[in-house]
């Protein structure tokens, strides 16, 4: 159960690392 959730969660910020990384390369287009 630890481990399933530990995964979730690494999913959880992997996403949220990409959405970042995508936010910083739509911010350096803008500019």
């Amino acid at each position: 159960m630890g481990g399933e959730s530990n995964r979730s969660l690494s999913l959880l910020h992997e996403s949220q690392n990409k959405i970042n990384s995508s936010k910083d390369v739509f911010l350096e287009k803008c500019l």
